[in-house]
């Protein structure tokens, strides 16, 4: 578990049969299990500016669609994620509300987006809950 652990979160791998350290036996196991790729999303859509980085992420298991978006400021780096898809509060000033309430990202779906932005080589100083949908509504 240790060695899982710190192959994903620590060294960032992207891809189960890439972990250092375990057995070959059980990298295909994990690949069988969980699929090729560690992370539940991959990158549709990528927009980049001079201090930002905006991704469009699609779910592997639904093919949901949520944002994450990286911002470089002078002295340090900030995430701003989603914890939804979609949302249901549908504030005036928000285009995500016009969607409705997909579905609740789940733990993994929403560590997810900051492992992707960790595994482009990115350190992150802070994460914010500002992308898709309301952080408090998800239970």
């Amino acid at each position: 578990t240790e060695q899982v652990l710190k192959g994903v979160y620590k060294s960032y791998k992207r891809k189960w049969h890439h972990i250092d350290g375990l057995p070959k036996s059980l990298r295909w196991r994990l690949k069988d299990q969980f699929g090729k790729w560690v992370s539940n999303f991959k990158p549709e859509a990528v927009v980049e500016g001079d201090s930002a980085q905006k991704l469009l992420l699609q779910s592997m298991k639904d093919e949901a669609r949520v944002e994450a978006v990286s911002l470089q400021f002078h002295t340090h780096r900030s995430l701003c994620i989603s914890s939804q898809v979609g949302c249901a509060f549908q504030c005036a000033f928000c285009a995500t509300g016009k969607v409705g309430l997909k579905r609740q990202l789940d733990a993994d779906e929403i560590t997810d987006q900051v492992l992707h932005f960790l595994q482009q080589g990115q350190k992150v100083d802070s994460v914010s809950f500002m992308g898709m949908g309301e952080p408090l509504g998800n239970p």
